[in-house]
């Protein structure tokens, strides 16, 4: 699994399964499982991984859940924890629970800028790939 944007994908010319291996095996710490490995002829699966937020996650008669509100990239590791609780809380809503429907949005809106400002804070500690365009793209200027 590779993480990257498409357009720096494209640049490096990993849309081959020989390119995929050949880049592999000149890794530091899997170069030897990428050798020994015999990869099928398919061509990598490239899926968008980005954070991502609806402007508003519920209005009169619908709300959106999970990914569908609010989702964020695999590297954040906050996706299932925060659809479980987005679950919950929708439930809560549709249940009368005392929730309303701005609240929940607003909530939902305010975790995914508070995990946006994460991934950041996550981002400027890495140095290895400082001037990596992935890395920083992923930093909040304020930060």
């Amino acid at each position: 699994m590779l993480f990257t944007d498409g357009d720096l994908l494209a640049g490096i010319g990993m849309r081959s399964i020989e390119r995929f291996v050949a880049l592999g095996c000149r890794t530091r710490h899997i170069s030897e499982l990428m050798s020994a490995y015999k990869f099928d002829p398919i061509p990598p699966t490239v899926v968008l991984a980005d954070s991502a937020s609806l402007d508003v996650a519920a209005g009169p008669g619908w709300l959106a859940v999970g990914d569908a509100a609010a989702s964020m990239d695999p590297l954040a590791s906050t996706g299932i924890i925060d659809a479980l609780k987005s679950g919950r809380m929708a439930a809560e809503v549709l249940l009368g629970g005392g929730i309303r429907l701005e609240d929940y949005s607003r909530a939902i809106l305010e975790r995914h800028s508070q995990n946006l400002r994460l991934r950041s804070r996550y981002h400027w500690m890495e140095k290895r790939w400082s001037g990596s365009d992935f890395w920083r793209r992923r930093r909040l200027p304020s930060e």
